[in-house]
């Protein structure tokens, strides 16, 4: 339960991460979902926060059956609205494996833009 939190964590790090900023509506949407934090669940989330996004390490970790869940955090930590943020959605699903019809799925049920032809 420990690593499938901490996957989900990093998952909703790097998506905010993605457009190059971190803004507060991104921030409170991850400290929202995680509830309250002790002082080393704090250090973990700002070391996500504030360090650099290796997709490929991180997707080589996901166990295949938290893929859509891993895409859907991802997801919901971030308002869809900038290309580098669809680019990003983009690597994600390859990196996991998933096809354009299931991450589109997820898009409409988290309100978000499809972003798969």
């Amino acid at each position: 339960a420990q690593e499938e939190a901490e996957l989900l964590i990093q998952a909703m790090c790097y998506a905010a991460k993605a457009d190059g900023k971190i803004d507060e509506a991104e921030k409170e949407a991850i400290l929202g979902r995680l509830g309250e934090l002790d002082d080393d669940e704090i250090a973990y989330l700002r070391e996500h926060l504030e360090g650099s996004v290796d997709l490929d390490s991180f997707t080589s970790k996901v166990p295949d059956d938290m893929d859509e869940q891993v895409y859907a955090f991802s997801l919901m930590a971030i308002r869809l609205d900038t290309q580098s943020e669809a680019e990003y959605f983009g690597k994600l699903a390859n990196g996991l494996g998933m096809n354009g019809e299931d991450c589109n799925r997820i898009h409409r049920q988290l309100d978000q833009p499809e972003i798969f032809a």
